[in-house]
């Protein structure tokens, strides 16, 4: 792919760029950022009180682990990223982890 973008003249910039969605392709989408953004929407106050104990980060990545079946189960994709049952599901897996 490279050498094909080189020997049609593509600047360097748009090669690095297109290589670097290429390589990133498999670990799309975030989980991280997927768990993340559901606390911050659904559980608000939590969400503030992690972020202000400086914890977040170290409870959105155990909640990765604890999430992990459901994302397997669901084949967690860009394509299905936006499914609501998968949602739910994790939804209701940080409730439990919470409380």
């Amino acid at each position: 792919m490279v050498e094909r973008m080189l020997a049609e003249g593509k600047p360097t910039y748009i090669i690095e760029e297109l290589c670097m969605e290429q390589m990133t392709l498999e670990l799309r989408p975030s989980r991280f950022n997927y768990i993340r953004s559901i606390i911050e929407e659904e559980f608000k106050e939590d969400f503030a009180r992690l972020e202000d104990i400086g914890i977040l980060t170290y409870e959105v990545i155990n909640l990765i682990g604890d999430c992990s079946e459901l994302f397997e189960s669901f084949n967690f994709s860009i394509e299905n990223e936006e499914d609501r049952f998968l949602r739910y599901a994790v939804i209701a897996k940080v409730h439990d982890y919470f409380n």
